[in-house]
């Protein structure tokens, strides 16, 4: 729902921004999300992600109010560990095919290789990268995205 109305509010302003305002500002958006990669946070939802039995086992809780709250629980965990490259595959382009099959696998890659923890860092390395390379030259985000000035 975040992203739908981020989307609506940006669609409102892209006419009346200078399309390298708004590449800047997805530049800052993909710097940040790959710095999020390296935070205490998103290693915290990560390993609560890895083993969704371990999971269960920590945080059983009976009936169905309380599998209510594990699944409540749980998706808020997913949700911290993904929320950096959700930001990331918005900004490269929603309903980019190409884009959401990789970001899609970079999230099934860290779930699934939970004693790699340079995968994350790595990740996140190459996306602050090309954020800062963004905020620097703007024009660099299309040869990433299917971003067309409008």
């Amino acid at each position: 729902m975040f992203f739908f109305l981020a989307y609506v509010v940006i669609g409102a302003y892209r006419n009346s921004v200078s399309p390298a305002v708004i590449m800047r500002a997805a530049g800052a958006a993909l710097a940040f999300a790959g710095l999020y990669q390296f935070s205490p946070l998103k290693r915290s939802c990560l390993r609560h992600c890895q083993n969704p039995l371990d999971f269960l086992a920590h945080h059983w809780r009976d009936g169905r109010l309380g599998a209510f709250r594990m699944g409540v629980d749980h998706g808020i965990y997913c949700f911290g560990c993904c929320s950096g490259l959700m930001v990331i595959l918005f900004v490269m382009g929603v309903m980019h095919l190409g884009w959401m099959a990789g970001i899609g696998a970079i999230i099934l890659l860290e779930k699934l290789m939970p004693s790699r923890k340079w995968f994350p860092a790595t990740v996140g390395l190459v996306f602050a990268t090309i954020g800062i390379l963004v905020i620097i030259f703007p024009n660099l985000l299309s040869a990433f995205s299917s971003y067309v000035s409008g």
